[in-house]
């Protein structure tokens, strides 16, 4: 069995509606999706932040059983050259806490990276513009370029989250192999509308936030479709990715 953790529906909306996934029931705010489809996976969603993420990998694990564990959604780019639905795994997790006016170099945590033998067998065929880098977790969203920009400079990542390194935490604490694997979202220079980091707490989602905001902001409609765009890049490149990886 593979337990597939998403922070968002849109994440993996494509994945779901490509795999003929249904509801199979909800936990504390987290919604579990299986398919006769697709036998053999779970998929989690509402594993957005630090608690949250390790609340999943918990009950999931209790109800399903899973053998690997697969962190799979949207990230910030923090360097340049990096666009949105490019594809990474995550081969390095880093993690800073509490407010950003206390970060230095010396505070991220780190989880152990993740064997070569087990990342071999967890991904048993190439997928097209798969690439490693390291991951930031942080416990905010880094909705402004000038953090991002900050991260980039400062840490050996590429690519900014608030889920895979507690998650990664959970999935070892339990023993069982961990996969992080992200979508670009949002490149390094772009500041992500306020209704963003609002979205976590919203049942009805992203997208309801973003009509409710145009409503009041109407000349910020090209901004809303470029990123309309580019979630659908990121969630194209997941749904790819997840299909690839459970067929073999």
């Amino acid at each position: 069995m593979i337990a597939v953790f998403a922070a968002f529906r849109e994440e993996v909306r494509d994945y779901l509606a490509a795999g003929r996934f249904e509801a199979a029931g909800r936990d504390r705010g987290l919604r579990f999706h299986l398919s006769e489809r697709v036998p053999g996976v779970v998929v989690t969603e509402g594993c957005f932040g630090n608690e949250r993420a390790r609340e999943a990998v918990g009950l999931t694990v209790e109800r399903y059983k899973p053998d690997v564990v697969v962190s799979a959604g949207f990230a910030g780019a923090v360097r340049d050259g990096i666009e949105p639905g490019d594809l990474y795994l995550c081969e390095r997790l880093m993690c800073l806490e509490g407010s950003a006016a206390l970060w230095g170099l010396d505070s991220p945590k780190e989880s152990p990276r993740p064997d070569e033998g087990v990342l071999r067998r967890l991904i048993r065929t190439e997928v097209g513009g798969l690439r490693a880098a390291g991951c930031m977790t942080l416990p905010q969203l880094a909705s402004g370029s000038s953090m991002k920009r900050w991260v980039g400079e400062n840490y050996p990542v590429s690519l900014v989250d608030m889920e895979s390194y507690w998650a990664s935490e959970a999935a070892r604490r339990k023993g069982i192999p961990f996969l992080a694997v992200r979508a670009v979202l949002d490149p390094v220079g772009q500041t992500l509308p306020p209704f963003v980091s609002g979205a976590a707490d919203s049942p009805a989602g992203l997208w309801p936030r973003a009509l409710g905001y145009l409503a009041t902001s109407p000349g910020d409609a090209p901004r809303l479709l470029s990123l309309w765009s580019q979630a659908r890049a990121a969630r194209g490149a997941l749904a790819d990715f997840l299909l690839r990886m459970v067929s073999t």
